[in-house]
């Protein structure tokens, strides 16, 4: 059966919307001070606030994560069956494809173990929350 992209791409849109939600709010109010003390010790200059175009990248980033992800929901189904514990599943791959690439970042310094375990972490529960809202809007088309 293939997979029905209208319901991926609306999965993916409403999950990118919790994942923005869950990203402002983290990072603002939980990590936005880990963050600016890792990045002033490391680098100075990187320790700005963000720019209008580079929140825009980053919001998109979250929707482009998101339609890929409740695709990935969409492959694995068949074999895991709908639901939420199929969703955790493609949530998790989706979490070590996006870490396995940040740790090229940690490795190359261009960020701390503090803000790389927290953000991780964060990533990790973020992924797990706005999969399982957006696999809800995925369905199969009929037969």
């Amino acid at each position: 059966m293939a997979i029905n992209t209208g319901k991926v791409i609306v999965g993916g849109i409403v999950g990118g919307i919790v994942a923005n939600v869950i990203d402002f709010v983290s990072q603002t109010y939980i990590l936005g001070g880990m963050m600016t003390a890792s990045m002033t010790k490391l680098n100075p200059a990187l320790a700005t606030k963000p720019t209008g175009g580079q929140i825009a990248g980053l919001v998109v980033i979250d929707f482009v994560w998101m339609i890929a992800t409740v695709w990935i929901y969409a492959a694995i189904r068949p074999r895991f069956g709908p639901g939420p514990k199929t969703a955790v599943y493609a949530a998790i791959v989706s979490w070590i494809i996006g870490t396995v690439v940040a740790s090229y970042f940690y490795i190359a310094g261009f960020f701390g173990t503090d803000i790389f375990a927290a953000s991780g972490i964060e990533s990790l529960i973020n992924a797990i929350i706005a999969t399982m809202v957006g696999a809800r809007f995925y369905t199969e088309e009929a037969a």
